[in-house]
């Protein structure tokens, strides 16, 4: 007699088998499924559209190692970096194209602010120097304190310009500092434009018992050219002086005034001198070569042989025929040299180059 299997496991073999045949009709592409081509329309065979196109973002550093200021600066595909420093003496400018190493250069003396600036390219239809303001970096430094009181040796003394006498004074009840006397100094008496040599304005002032006044009394220092350029500023006295350094841009006599001015008192004391400015470029004017738009000037040269500092800024300035200017740029000087890349300039006659407080005039080439 033959025994026949419980009903329970030919449910069971059946319910298996039925599940197995399920898995397998579920069973995902192999790898030829996954890495067939894509033929869609509009499809690229050469395109991947999950490819990232990575942007180079611009960065600008700028800082001091000890006595040397770096920079550093990257961007776009003809951007350029743009530096000042400001000095006594007057702003120094430097330019040139990013993405590439940047010599470290001196601190200028006694500089107490430098701005770095990255711009975008310059658009071909534009006049300005410099494209679109990217980023901009400033390092303000320690300002240096003068030695008020350490005489120079007695042949480093440089000549003193005149001084004029000082106005008396108009002494107010109840004032509790009254300037009795004073003197104004200016030296050199004729400073040499370029070679770095400020003027130092110094308002020596004096109380009714012959003693200097009291720190913190505030003095205004004007300087006025012949040709109209004007300086100012508000100093302070230290121990009895009010000292200023300046560097003008055009030759010329300068006047100097030192006034003491309190509210009520249009002059509570009044004192003047007067200097004299000139250029330090050698000769009347430097050598100009056009080559289609490539401009090359110098060799520049200063009075005593040397050649000016790189970086020294040089203005070019394209003038129609009423003298007004069609395209200007600041332009380093590198090597005794200035080269530029020039416009077309539609109108323009002549080129009009300013340096170390000389003006000189060229016929536009160009």
């Amino acid at each position: 007699m033959t025994r026949r299997p419980p009903r329970t496991l030919l449910l069971t073999a059946l319910l298996t088998a039925l599940l197995l045949s399920g898995l397998s009709g579920c069973r995902p592409a192999g790898p030829a499924a996954s890495t067939a081509p894509h033929s869609g329309p509009g499809s690229d065979p050469g395109s991947d559209p999950d490819t990232v196109t990575l942007t180079r973002l611009p960065t600008l550093s700028l800082g001091t190692r000890g006595e040397i200021l770096t920079l550093s600066a990257a961007g776009p595909d003809g951007a350029t970096w743009w530096l000042t420093c400001d000095t006594p003496a007057g702003p120094l400018r430097w330019n040139g194209p990013a993405n590439q190493p940047v010599a470290p250069r001196p601190l200028p003396p006694q500089a107490h602010r430098c701005d770095a600036s990255l711009h975008a390219p310059a658009s071909p239809d534009s006049a300005a120097p410099a494209g679109t303001l990217l980023l901009q970096r400033t390092l303000r430094l320690p300002r240096p304190v003068p030695l008020l009181r350490e005489d120079p040796p007695v042949s480093e003394v440089p000549p003193v310009s005149e001084v004029t006498a000082a106005t008396a004074p108009a002494t107010r009840p109840g004032s509790a500092v009254t300037v009795a006397s004073g003197t104004v100094t200016v030296t050199p008496a004729r400073l040499r434009i370029g070679l770095r040599e400020p003027w130092l304005l110094r308002a020596d002032l004096r109380g009714p018992d012959g003693q200097p006044v009291p720190d913190g009394v505030a003095v205004l220092l004007t300087a006025r050219g012949a040709g109209g350029e004007t300086l100012s500023a508000t100093r302070v006295t230290v121990n009895g002086e009010a000292l200023w350094q300046l560097t003008p841009e055009t030759p010329g006599e300068f006047t100097f005034t030192a006034r003491v001015i309190r509210a009520g008192q249009p002059d509570a004391w009044r004192g003047s001198a007067r200097a004299q400015a000139v250029s330090a470029l050698l000769g009347a004017a430097p050598q100009l070569l056009w080559a289609g738009d490539e401009l090359t000037l110098g060799p520049l040269r200063w009075v005593t042989g040397a050649l000016p500092d790189d970086g020294t800024p040089v203005t070019l300035h394209a003038l129609s025929r009423s003298g007004a200017t069609l395209w200007s740029a600041v332009l380093p000087v590198a090597q005794g040299q200035v080269r530029a890349r020039v416009p077309d300039v539609r109108g323009a006659v002549s080129l009009r180059v300013r340096f170390a407080g000389q003006e000189v005039r060229f016929p536009w080439q160009h």
